[in-house]
């Protein structure tokens, strides 16, 4: 029975988080390539994209807090649901670039308390298949993410922008309505410890970079397209296939998790290969083989985004607040990759700048293997027993 329930509500949380992230495209990496081909210029684009992640970590701290304050996970959400619908459907009354951009960075916030409010719940659905749950709800983004990324550039180019925005309202207000009718509570404090200092200090570091590069390169990848004379649709059809390549991989990584020991001491430095692999490829193949790239680049951000904050939530954390921590340090780092993006972009230019987030993220990578690999033996060892 139990079983039972907890396949129900990783079912309804999968199908909210793709609504919701069908949504999110068109006010993060498609509002880059709308501003740019606007005539914003890659500092402009910088200062944007660092204004969106500080409003993401903003959210993300506070709506994982509130949820813990109020107790509730489903009520939450339901709020960070409605604001999406009334901010679409405002901007849909206007048009204007400026209007445009605040209400990106208002979204901004609203998307990260949600992946945060997303995590938690889906960590206390069972603490014995930990992985297996994150997975299958965090494969709820991917698929929203790929169908955003195909359908509003079409939309866009078939219609107008407009409609883009219509298509979001009607996909957030779909999520709303099935949160509200069919979503059980699903807070709980089993299995909650505080962790260590160094810990803590170690995966927030890691969470930092690891944002810093993931953030910098996916913010400059529509850049580098419209500069190679790409379409946005195009662009779109890139990005899908990096979500599609996500799914699977999700799903491997959350029962590896669950089941490897192996995995978990060498985790960092799979994610690190992964990823660095790709952000190398972005510079070096032609625009007509950045498929390939994004692919590895789905495949390397699958594996962190599932592996990071299971081990996270794994040590014991509680899940609120690790879930607030490990999404907040993610958007600092972006807020910083977003920064450091347009400066550095603009000095040796958007392919010097994947390789050196490469090499970045590949180093961080290595040490903290070195530096946790005995503590994930540690808590392996007290979960048998």
């Amino acid at each position: 029975m139990q079983h039972k329930l907890s396949t129900s509500v990783e079912l309804i949380l999968l199908i909210v988080y793709a609504l919701m992230w069908s949504v999110v495209p068109l006010y993060a990496l498609f509002s880059t390539y709308i501003l740019y081909a606007s005539g914003l210029t890659l500092i402009e684009i910088g200062v944007f994209s660092t204004s969106y992640n500080v409003a993401s970590m903003i959210g993300q701290y506070s709506l994982g807090y509130l949820s813990d304050i109020m107790r509730s996970r489903r009520r939450v959400i339901i709020v960070d649901l409605l604001a999406v619908s009334l901010l679409t459907f405002f901007i849909m009354l206007s048009m204007r670039t400026i209007y445009y951009m605040i209400v990106s960075v208002l979204m901004g916030f609203l998307a990260g308390g949600f992946s945060t409010l997303m995590l938690a719940s889906s960590s206390e659905i069972s603490v014995a298949k930990l992985g297996r749950s994150i997975s299958i709800v965090r494969i709820g983004g991917a698929i929203g993410w790929i169908g955003g990324s195909l359908i509003i550039p079409l939309v866009i180019i078939k219609s107008s922008l407009r409609y883009a925005f219509l298509f979001a309202l009607i996909e957030s207000l779909i999520a709303l309505t099935i949160v509200t009718l069919m979503l059980k509570e699903t807070y709980s404090t089993k299995f909650t410890t505080k962790l260590t200092l160094s810990t803590w200090a170690a995966l927030s570091l890691y969470s930092l970079i690891a944002g810093l590069t993931i953030s910098s390169a996916s913010w400059f990848l529509p850049v580098y397209v419209f500069i190679k004379r790409g379409s946005i649709l195009y662009l779109g059809e890139v990005i899908a296939a990096g979500a599609a390549a996500e799914v699977p991989i999700m799903v491997i990584t959350g029962r590896l998790f669950d089941s490897s020991l192996l995995f978990r001491k060498h985790l960092f430095i799979i994610n690190g290969v992964a990823l660095s692999l790709a952000f190398t490829l972005y510079s070096i193949v032609p625009l007509s083989a950045l498929y390939l790239a994004q692919v590895i680049r789905g495949i390397g951000y699958a594996l962190f985004i599932i592996s990071t904050p299971a081990l996270l939530m794994s040590l014991g954390v509680e899940r609120g607040k690790g879930s607030a921590v490990f999404f907040t340090m993610f958007s600092m780092g972006s807020i910083l990759g977003g920064l450091i993006g347009g400066v550095v972009s603009t000095m040796i230019g958007v392919r010097n700048l994947f390789i050196l987030l490469s090499l970045l993220f590949l180093l961080v990578s290595l040490v903290m293997n070195i530096a946790l690999r005995s503590r994930v033996h540690e808590v392996q060892q007290s979960l048998k027993s």
